[in-house]
């Protein structure tokens, strides 16, 4: 390979190749670009593999975090290399050294079917590679999602009883507060911790530490002078975004449940008295604005009923290691054993951000196996259907081959849910009542909202979640008369119902915009495949919309204000072939 060939691969490695964005492209590009130093890596990656070279490299996936590579060795191993991203938030050591200790935690301690982490570096100053990294043995077995179109619906009941079995062991561990794991020897002096144990027995190498969520380092945030808790931090990105990994705030481990639960509500007091700033130009594809002043009332509004509200029961409330994100791509099946006609979850990736909280915070329906319909408990005698079940005797005969299709989908989906659903209550019971006790979607909500009411427009659905709390605090909260703060009026009532009514009408307006472009995520990001037809059809909406104005006003916001606005140019090069 000639120089010339060695430098585009090298800049083909740092570049973002996996998408597009509809908003602010050259600003995504440069935070998505990390140079490294290719062949320290490779040099790594050789001697943790136990080989001389390294004679392949390929690029394997790019999220909003990181970037994994596949490296071929000579001796005929693969192992993967992951890399920050340039901008994760710019908190060095802390991510790194908790996504290590968290994979070897659960592999080495829990049994849990996790790659080893062969070699890593939290701190670019101390390597020649020139960035963070960490090397892992490669996933063994094929995606979920690659196998699960063809597995039956017996096999497909396996792999939701083996995540049982995991989501079960992940609970063997426990603490003394919430926060995420780290090596107790990577803990930096100044800070403290908080014991893990294992079956009851205190872990001599692991500990509960501080939480590197993005919205607690967000922005302005890092530079505050907040209290941070006496216990260190929690890594969740919430807590490090932008400005927030300034801020001098509690990041946890919380030791108990109601700093867990005001600890967002008093970091975005503290960043919104000091940073935010009202955007002038809003369409009505963005809910109404509220002034900072607002917002701090709300939040101070929130933090005297919290207390009242949050669970008691110590069973709910237990600090619970939960894994984030059971999509399809994260889970990983034994090939040998399902050509045997068995069912094995050989690996799980992607521990990011796993962190311990209250369990009825963390407790989660697999993505793979949850429904999407109200209904969330399995309904008690009955019928249950799957793709090879005769279906009931009201199907319509008449129905297309592609109906038929999507509702025996629908039907295996809901039987997969019914069975989580009981299996989980009957192995698992403690995790399942965590997910479905009384008023579980309004405590958690509520606290959700508590930490986005400025980054997310959630001003008018924490507001929403407080009036109804309010409405039926009798029923909700039995020990103690309504606070001052939470008594509304009849025309609060009223005006509370007009701007959700308001949110909910704009937030249905995104909604079609982002799925008739085919935006997958809040950095308006899209399929590169995608990109070209969505300009076009972003173009086509907007003039559409400008001319269904009702007024010059609302005419000229539309003008000012539209939501997408792609820039002149290329971009990045589609990520199209594996170098």
């Amino acid at each position: 390979m000639s120089k010339d060939e060695e430098k585009e691969q090298a800049e083909f490695l740092f570049r973002y190749t996996s998408g597009r964005w509809l908003n602010s492209e050259s600003d995504k590009v440069a935070e998505h670009y990390t140079k490294f130093n290719v062949d320290a890596l490779k040099d790594v990656a050789a001697s943790a593999g136990g080989a001389q070279s390294v004679t392949s490299v390929t690029k394997l996936a790019e999220g909003g975090f990181n970037r994994v590579l596949l490296l071929g060795l000579d001796n005929g191993k693969e192992v993967v290399a992951r890399i920050p991203m340039a901008r994760v938030d710019n908190t060095e050591l802390v991510v790194t050294e908790s996504d290590v200790a968290t994979m070897e935690y659960v592999r080495a301690r829990l049994g849990l079917p996790v790659p080893r982490v062969l070699a890593w570096c939290a701190d670019l100053r101390m390597t020649p590679v020139g960035a963070e990294y960490i090397i892992m043995e490669k996933a063994e077995g094929t995606e979920l999602f690659k196998v699960w179109p063809r597995l039956d619906l017996k096999q497909k009941k396996a792999v939701v009883d083996q995540w049982i079995g995991i989501e079960k062991a992940l609970l063997r561990s426990s603490a003394n507060g919430y926060g995420s794991l780290f090596h107790r020897n990577d803990v930096l002096p100044n800070l403290s911790f908080v014991d893990l144990c294992t079956d009851g027995v205190k872990e001599s190498d692991f500990v509960v530490g501080l939480h590197v969520g993005s919205s607690f380092w967000a922005e302005e945030r890092k530079e505050l002078d907040i209290d941070r808790g006496p216990f260190g931090l929690h890594v969740g990105s919430s807590f490090w975004a932008e400005e927030r990994k300034e801020l001098d705030i509690d990041r946890g481990p919380w030791r108990n449940t109601l700093s867990y639960m005001t600890a967002a509500a008093r970091r975005e007091i503290v960043w919104i008295s000091k940073f935010a700033k009202v955007d002038k130009k809003r369409s009505s594809f963005y809910p109404p604005a509220y002034q900072p002043n607002a917002h701090v009332a709300l939040l101070e509004r929130y933090l005297e009923v919290i207390p009242h509200f949050a669970p008691s029961d110590t069973d709910l409330t237990r600090p619970g290691l939960v894994y984030d994100d059971s999509s399809q791509a994260n889970i990983f099946i034994s090939e040998e054993k399902l050509a045997e006609g068995k069912i094995e979850i050989s690996a799980v990736i992607d521990w990011s951000c796993t962190a311990v909280r209250p369990l009825f915070m963390a407790a989660r329906w697999p993505k793979f196996a949850k429904h999407p319909s109200p209904h969330t408990t399995p309904r008690s005698g009955s019928e249950s259907y799957g793709v090879g079940d005769v279906p009931p005797r009201n199907f319509d005969a008449s129905l297309c081959k592609e109906e038929l299709f999507d509702i025996r989908a629908d039907l295996e989906l809901r039987t997969l849910h019914d069975h989580y659903g009981k299996a989980c209550a009957q192995r698992n019971p403690e995790y399942y009542r965590a997910m479905s006790f009384n008023n579980r979607e309004l405590v958690e909500m509520t606290v959700d909202f508590s930490g986005r009411t400025w980054t997310d427009d959630l001003y008018a659905p924490l507001q929403a979640c407080l009036a109804y709390i309010s409405q039926h605090w009798s029923r909700l909260v039995l020990k103690t008369p309504l606070p001052t703060s939470l008594q509304f009026t009849h025309q609060d009532f009223a005006r509370i119902q007009d701007e959700t009514h308001a949110w909910r009408t704009s937030a249905r307006n995104m909604s079609f915009l982002r799925n008739a472009l085919k935006i997958q995520d809040e950095d308006c990001w899209v399929h590169p495949d995608d990109f070209v037809r969505a300009t076009v059809l972003n173009s086509e909406l907007k003039k559409g919309f400008v001319e269904m104005a009702r007024s010059e006003r609302q005419k000229e916001s539309l003008e000012k204000a539209w939501p997408f606005e792609p820039e002149d140019g290329d971009g990045p090069e589609p990520d199209t072939a594996r170098r």
